[in-house]
């Protein structure tokens, strides 16, 4: 593999095509650099486009057992605090599965509940208070684990979105040739943050892409004069209207050098003198004949 295969094959895996990107791979100075075997291999194997993220079986694995080990650590609290019988909290606790874990935990409820049937009415009280007690620490606990588990998603949404963006304006041909490109990336998203809050918009990141939605409702896309505007578009009119950048395919315009008189010619003060001086000669001549 060279480099402009790599090159070529990560531009794909991305999504990102430009101009400037097809003149580099152009060059056939990179089908001259050739790249090691387990280069390639090693770059598939650890770096990952957003989407290759989201069903990557580590990766799920990683942030399953961070939320598991939360609720792990919830029912071994319930089962101190609501004074469970030794057996079944052996039971709950040489299981490894926390899904069954819970299923295991509910079964604990329902045994009281059996209990409650049978018991004599001085005890019903206290088992009631202990069913409903229960009762509420398990939805507490999904409540809990579910707001974790979303917590997370949104935590890595917002760390691929701004990854995207970040990386969708600095495709831009820059105008000012003296700041870096990344500076001035910066400069025209944070316009275009400014002017998506004025017009009442906000980012959102859906299913892989950069999204414009209402900011009071994020099932309303984006509107301007009541058309929905894509991210796309409201980037380049942002970049283009603040002439951040070059329009693509203008010429850059050289300023026009300074007017100087030609070489050898003498400027038109000088002129008009040399003028006055040969009136004069031809004057003195006509008078000495």
């Amino acid at each position: 593999m060279n480099a402009g295969e790599l090159i070529s094959q990560l531009a794909e895996r991305t999504g990102y095509h430009s101009d400037t990107l097809k003149d580099i791979l152009a060059n056939p100075a990179l089908s001259q650099i050739n790249l090691p075997d387990d280069f390639k291999t090693s770059v598939n194997n650890n770096l990952l486009t957003i989407k290759e993220a989201q069903i990557n079986g580590e990766i799920k694995k990683h942030f399953t057992g961070v939320i598991l080990g939360s609720a792990d650590a919830t029912i071994n609290e319930l089962m101190d605090e609501y004074q469970l019988p030794d057996d079944v909290k052996g039971t709950l606790k040489s299981e490894q599965s926390t899904y069954a874990r819970i299923k295991l935990f509910s079964k604990a409820l329902a045994d009281l509940k059996d209990q409650h049937a049978t018991a004599a009415s001085g005890d019903k009280k206290k088992l009631v208070d202990q069913i409903n007690e229960l009762n509420g620490a398990i939805t507490q606990l999904k409540d809990q684990m579910k707001n974790e588990l979303t917590a997370t998603e949104n935590k890595w949404l917002s760390k691929f979105m701004d990854t995207s963006i970040n990386g969708h304006f600095e495709k831009y041909d820059y105008a000012m040739e003296n700041v870096p490109a990344n500076i001035q990336a910066m400069t025209a998203r944070q316009l275009l943050e400014q002017k998506l809050t004025e017009k009442g918009g906000k980012l959102k990141y859906i299913d892989g892409k950069i999204q414009l939605v209402s900011a009071t409702d994020d099932a309303l896309p984006f509107t301007v004069d009541n058309k929905p505007v894509e991210f796309q578009s409201f980037a380049d009119s942002i970049v283009y209207d603040n002439k951040l950048a070059r329009v693509k395919g203008a010429p850059i315009v050289a300023p026009p050098p300074p007017q100087t008189p030609p070489i050898n010619q003498a400027p038109p003060t000088a002129i008009a003198t040399k003028k006055a001086i040969s009136s004069s000669l031809a004057d003195l001549r006509a008078g000495s004949q």
